[in-house]
């Protein structure tokens, strides 16, 4: 029969002693994954709780920079496209309205073409084409370049729609001292503007 000391308790006190909350953790979770398992779960727990961003970031630092700079390019480009695209539709783009100073009825004295004016509106012109006051026929202008050639002298490029293409109208005007077109292939016929001629156009 053993007697009892400290270092030996007997009966009720020969009980082993009860797991702690670390040993119940070590035996549930069992053994330790090796590092890569380790990393992987951090990983895997980020996720779920709401960090993305760090997994993001890691996965942003682990992209080489030969690719950002490649995607970064690829960018760029599409934005130089799309900006060329945009310039060349607005350069084509109808004008607004004529110039003001080329707006009016213009006839010539020259007798050939007596009573065959023409009419430049905002956003047509129109030409007299027979001696009949409805031998008239008006055209919608697509596009228009200027360039000054000097002085108060501008030379007019008019693109207008016919017969589902387009016909361009060259046309020289000059303000001083008086107002004046000249066809840039017909310059020996000069026009003036008059106000006696109803307008057929906008």
């Amino acid at each position: 029969m053993m007697v009892p000391s400290p270092d030996h308790p007997t009966g009720a006190n020969d009980a082993p002693p009860p797991p702690t909350v670390a040993m119940v953790l070590a035996e549930v979770a069992g053994p330790v994954p090796p590092a890569a398992g380790r990393e992987e779960l951090r990983e895997f727990f980020a996720t779920i709780s709401g960090f993305g961003a760090r997994a993001r970031r890691r996965y942003h630092r682990s992209v080489p920079a030969r690719i950002r700079s490649r995607r970064g390019l690829l960018v760029i480009c599409c934005i130089v496209t799309i900006g060329g695209l945009v310039y060349q539709s607005w350069s084509r783009r109808p004008p607004t309205e004529m110039p003001i100073a080329l707006q009016g009825a213009w006839v010539t004295a020259a007798k050939s073409y007596a009573g065959r004016g023409f009419w430049i509106g905002k956003h047509q012109v129109a030409f007299r084409v027979g001696p009949d006051p409805d031998d008239v026929e008006v055209y919608t202008v697509t596009h228009i370049d200027a360039r000054s050639i000097g002085g108060d002298a501008t030379i007019y490029d008019i693109e207008y729609a016919v017969d589902g293409g387009t016909d361009r109208w060259s046309i020289e005007h000059v303000g001083l001292p008086h107002p004046a077109i000249v066809f840039v292939h017909q310059p020996q016929m000069t026009w003036t503007v008059t106000p006696d001629l109803h307008p057929p156009v906008r």
